[in-house]
This record gives C-alpha cells, structure tokens and sequence, in this order.
C-alpha cells in the first residue's frame, strides 16, 4: 500500500507545480498580468486547502482508502480537462476543480503515516514524506520542461494518477491507533474511538494546534511566493539574453526546483536530529522548528536583494540537456550569481527543516481519531499563505513596486524580500507552542493510557 501510496503524492504534489514554470508562456498565450496568472495558483491552492478540513474529518470518520480514492479522482479528472483550456476563464475553473481534490494528501497521508510510525521515529519518517512531497513538486517542475508549451505535461500526470487512484481501492489500510506505545502489548486492539463534535472542539482548544495552525498562515507565504515569483524573476533575466520564452521558461523552472529541493534536504536534516532530540526533551521538535523557521531569513533575504546580469552565451535550445550545461558554465563564470545561488539554497535548507519536525509535534499532541481533522484544519492555514503568496506576490509587482518595475525589474527583488520576511511572525507562534507543547502531549498521554487499560479488560472478560 505504502508504495502505491507514495505514487499518489507524488502525483498529486507534481501537478501543484506543473503550471508555474510556464507563467510567461501563459501571459502570452491569453494576454493577462502577473496578477492574473498567479492568481490562477492562488485559486487552486485555497479551494484544496477548504477540501482539507472535509478530507480529513472523513477520514477520520471512516476507511481512509475511500477517500483517498474519491479525492484523487476528482483531481486527476481536472487535471486531464486544463488540457482542452482554450481561454484564460475555463483554466482558472478546471485549475479551481483540480483543488477539490488536491486537498486530500496532506490530513490523508498525515493519519495513516502516524498508525504506522512508532512516535520515536516520526520525525524522520515525516521527512522522508516532505522530500516525497517535495521531490513530487520538484516532478512537475522537471515534467513541465518536457513540452515547450503548457498543456501536454498535465496529460502527463492525470493519467497515471488516474490509473493508481484505482490500485489504491484494493489495497489493505493500517490499523487505527496501532504504532501508539500504549497498544503495544494489545493483540486485538479493534481501536473504536472516532471524532465527533466534541472532537472537532478539543482540536482548537488545544493550544499549541492552536499556535502550531495559526503559524502556519505566516509560514507559507513566503514559500508560496518563493515558488511562484522566484522562477519568473530567473525567466526574466535570462530573457534579456534574447532567447525564447520556452527556452527562458525551461530555465527559471530548473533554478526554481533547485531552490525548493533544498527545503527537502532542511526536511530530512532536521527530522533526523528531530527525533533524536525529540529523545532528551519532549519539546525538542518544537524547539528545532523555531530555530528553522527564524534562521533561514537572513539568508534567503540577501540573496533575493543581490543583482545579477547573465554573462555567458546561453543557446537557444529547448534541450533540457544543453539548457544545463549552459547554467553550469553561467554560474562557473558569474560570482553574483554563484553566490544568490548559494545563500539561496542554504537558507532554503535552514528552513524547510521545519516540515518534519510540526508533522511529528502535530502528531504527538493530537489523538489518533483526530489526526486527519487536525492536519486538515492546519493545512487549511497553510494553504491560506502559501495559496495568497502567488497573488499577493503579482499584487504588489503590479501596484506597489510598479515604480520600481524598470529598467533593472526591483520590483521582483522587492516582491521576494517582503514575503520571505513572513517568516518572522511565523517564529513568534512557534516560540508559544513551544511553552504549551509538554502539557498537551501529556494529556494524550494519559488518554492513551486509560483506553489501553480499559482494551486490555475488555479482552480479559472476553477471554
């Protein structure tokens, strides 16, 4: 189940990246701005991250294959219709549809991955999903370059995430509750206990859900700006070099999945020594996220202010190939761009290391019957951010910094630095989750211990 599983995130998460790298060739294609465009991201974003909560709930509810199964076809029908889009309108609807079921992964993935992963080893078993996550995103950046224009690579995904949607009904889910140390010793467990209304109202109740949900508008922001304007900012420089715009799209797509692969790296760094701290003190996962979130500003912030100019000759070739070889020779021959490129991808380690370690600290915090709701309602405000990042990043290169728009482009310098400064209120959250974070995973605790006592009486009388 496990791989077939995989299969289907990283599906899903590939077709959430399939459109940004081609933004110039669809501004050209229907004649709209920046605002536009991104605006399109936006759209699909925030109506998967609304479907999260219902995903979630729903999979508490009942078997989660089903709705695995539903969501996923609902997103690879949408997927396969953006093809046949003939005008901007009918992309923004198909590309809204796709989001229904786009939202089901996260909250999905979340609660089964928790009944399977002892809590000592969550951390790095939740990094291993981020760079599955990631390396899906990194999929449909490097899927989009297959084509010189913007249709064909979304036959590419739907098809296949059509086809494993199906595989995925037959196959046998993991047992509710099972990697709980309190079960352990529990043979039969038969763990009942599923939400209810009740439930729905110690999910925000709990404080640090409460922050941990909260940080997570702030925290996305930037990541959804990054990875939207960051490879449009690439696409136009190399531009000005007067190669084509399927040659300077397939660029900025590359340099663009470069930056995002190293937040999968911070991923799988920090979920590592996540856990590992996670063994001396409870709150360690919070602690490191707080550190993730506040060291990767500076960092990212400099690069994104460093001008540059392309120096070299880059050939006017589709070819994925010599595209590569010609940014290697860019980047052995320009300092600025070495170092942009550098302090860029450092900090982007720095902070993605988050990612893990909030899964784990979600799932340490919550009951097993709640953990699809809880990342349902968390992933709804992550999507707020990182869905509102595309187009408040369009927003202000066409209202605020317009000023600045020419002749040297500032304004997408200035557009990267305001959202990757988002990550400071983020910190502040994180900072009071980690002054709540021991008393509620001991409520858990205690919860845990009083069900599995009463599960143990209850197969002794049945005996």
């Amino acid at each position: 189940m496990i791989i077939v599983f995989f299969i289907l995130v990283l599906l899903n998460f590939a077709d959430q990246s399939l459109l940004i790298p081609k933004y110039s060739l669809i501004q050209l294609e229907f004649g709209i701005s920046e605002t536009e465009v991104g605006l399109v991201t936006t759209i699909t974003t925030l109506v998967s991250g609304a479907f999260m909560v219902f995903w979630g709930y729903y999979a508490d509810k009942v078997a989660r294959k089903y709705a695995m199964f539903f969501s996923s076809i609902i997103w690879s029908i949408f997927s396969f219709m953006t093809f046949f889009s003939i005008n901007y309108m009918q992309l923004l609807i198909f590309r809204a549809l796709t989001g229904i079921g786009l939202g089901c992964v996260l909250p999905i993935g979340f609660s089964i991955i928790s009944d399977l992963i002892s809590p000592e080893k969550r951390s790095i078993t939740f990094a291993l999903w981020g760079v599955a996550l990631g390396f899906g995103g990194g999929v449909g950046y490097i899927v989009s370059t297959f084509s010189i224009e913007w249709r064909t690579p979304f036959l590419m995904i739907s098809i296949p995430g059509f086809i494993f949607s199906f595989i995925f009904l037959f196959l046998k889910e993991p047992e509710r509750a099972r990697s709980e140390r309190e079960f352990k010793d529990i043979k039969e467990l038969h763990y009942s206990y599923r939400i209810n209304r009740k439930g729905l109202r110690i999910v925000w109740t709990n404080k640090t859900n409460r922050w941990m949900i909260i940080q997570g508008i702030f925290g996305c922001i930037p990541w959804g700006v990054s990875q939207a304007w960051l490879p449009y900012y690439f696409s136009y420089k190399f531009s000005l070099t007067g190669i084509s715009a399927s040659v300077y799209a397939i660029i900025g797509a590359i340099l663009g999945g470069l930056f995002m692969a190293g937040a999968a790296i911070g991923n799988f760094i920090f979920g590592y020594f996540g856990d590992k701290i996670h063994k001396r003190r409870i709150d360690g996962r919070v602690l490191l996220s707080t550190i993730s979130v506040f060291g990767g500003v500076p960092l990212i912030a400099i690069a994104v202010m460093i001008p540059f100019n392309v120096v070299t000759k880059i050939p006017n070739s589709t070819d994925t190939l010599v595209i590569i070889q010609a940014l290697i020779n860019e980047f052995s021959n320009n300092l600025n761009l070495s170092i942009i490129f550098l302090l860029a991808f450092i900090g982007s380690i720095i902070a993605g290391g988050c990612g893990a370690t909030w899964y784990a600290a979600t799932a340490d915090v919550n009951l097993p019957e709640h953990r699809g709701t809880v990342m349902g309602v968390s992933n709804t405000f992550d999507t707020i951010g990182r869905g509102l990042g595309p187009f408040f990043g369009g927003f202000l290169i066409n209202y605020v910094f317009y000023m600045f728009k020419y002749p040297f482009r500032l304004d997408l310098n200035l557009t990267l630095l305001i959202g990757i400064l988002f990550w400071i209120p983020c910190g502040f959250f994180w900072i009071l989750a980690l002054k709540t974070v021991k008393n509620d995973m001991n409520n858990v605790h205690e919860i845990l211990e009083k069900r599995a006592k009463e599960l143990k009486e209850k197969n002794m009388n049945s005996d």
